[in-house]
């Protein structure tokens, strides 16, 4: 564990002192993938190891993953080559959109590394999706000039391997939308929808779709604790917060993309929207993280604005860092720390 732990934290290193390197942010991922890949004794990695050798007892899963299960079985991949596969497209997908949109991408990487890195070690259905919907976001809100039909293929993809990121439908009440009012009305609007259509759709999928229904059905199995609850509230108004801040001082300080800027701030306005669901179980909690990637390049460009990273600017961002390193380690990597975060390290195969 000591060697695959130092490698880990000397590539971060590298990656903060040089953050514009395209270099060093490959080499990071390229760890990460090595993390991710080769380790099959961490949490979940078991149960898609069964899924993806008897795929028959398993009808219930997510009908885009049964598909990608069956392709790759009937190429002729093993279980191993199933997950490196899905790993590279993923790691590819995001780091993609982080070198379009940030200008330093080695900031990003190790924000991510602190959160929400290790849960995505893990979860294999989820990361995939989050990566295929990075790419829908970006197309809807931030490409030069947006593209619905991008976003709609990225968001089927994503959410039928995982039926959770479907939810983002309702991105398309916010897109080029400036007045915050005029936001939250739609917002307002896509919760009130989502409620009077929900229980409708829920209620025909269970008729003709049973199986679809099994795998909704389980998203509600895991019920959030108080103390989670509490965790994840004072995580989702300091993020909301910050976005805010860094939103305004990038426009303060004259940067040239005040629209992409205020696109953070409707991405995050979303999100804050899908709390409830979050109250009520914690596996939702997935498609908040999963757009935090947007919030860390709107960071990293902000630390861009100045040539130096010195003074209170050094001192404050690192006390932001400790805080939600804290926080997120408290609710939610404690949970985690036995059964991914210390089999990550100590039982990988190449870095043994």
């Amino acid at each position: 564990m000591k060697v695959s732990l130092i490698l880990f934290f000397i590539i971060i290193f590298l990656n903060l002192f040089f953050s514009k390197s395209k270099f060093t942010f490959f080499l990071l991922n390229f760890y990460l993938f090595i993390l991710m890949a080769f380790n099959n004794s961490i949490a979940d990695r078991v149960t898609y190891k069964a899924i993806y050798v008897y795929p028959e007892n398993y009808i219930d899963i997510d009908i885009g993953f049964q598909l990608l299960v069956k392709l790759s079985k009937l190429v002729g991949l093993n279980f191993q080559s199933f997950i490196n596969l899905i790993f590279i497209i993923s790691l590819l997908l995001i780091a993609r959109i982080v070198l379009l949109l940030s200008d330093r991408p080695g900031i990003v990487s190790v924000l991510y590394c602190i959160y929400p890195f290790f849960n995505d070690a893990a979860q294999i259905r989820s990361f995939l999706g989050m990566a295929l919907m990075i790419s829908g976001v970006y197309y809807l809100f931030f490409a030069e000039k947006s593209d619905k039909l991008k976003f709609f293929l990225f968001l089927i993809l994503a959410g039928s391997v995982h039926y959770t990121f479907f939810l983002f439908v309702f991105l398309l009440f916010l897109r080029n939308t400036e007045d915050i009012l005029k936001v939250f009305k739609m917002i307002l609007v896509s919760i009130a929808t989502m409620l009077l259509l929900f229980p409708i759709i829920l209620t025909v999928i269970r008729k003709f779709f049973p199986p679809i229904w099994v795998r909704i059905s389980h998203y509600f199995d895991l019920s959030t604790s108080i103390n989670t609850k509490i965790g994840v509230f004072m995580i989702f108004i300091t993020t909301f917060m910050l976005v805010v801040f860094y939103m305004n001082k990038n426009i303060y300080t004259g940067d040239s993309n005040i629209y992409a800027s205020k696109q953070y701030l409707n991405l995050n306005l979303f999100l804050f929207a899908l709390f409830p669901l979050v109250f009520y179980s914690i596996e939702f909690l997935r498609l908040y993280r999963s757009m935090l990637i947007f919030n860390y390049i709107l960071f990293s460009n902000t630390l861009g604005i100045r040539k130096k990273f010195i003074g209170k600017d050094l001192v404050m961002n690192t006390v932001l860092v400790c805080y939600f390193a804290v926080l997120f380690y408290y609710f939610d990597y404690s949970l985690i720390y036995d059964s991914i975060i210390i089999p990550l390290f100590e039982e990988n195969t190449w870095l043994k």
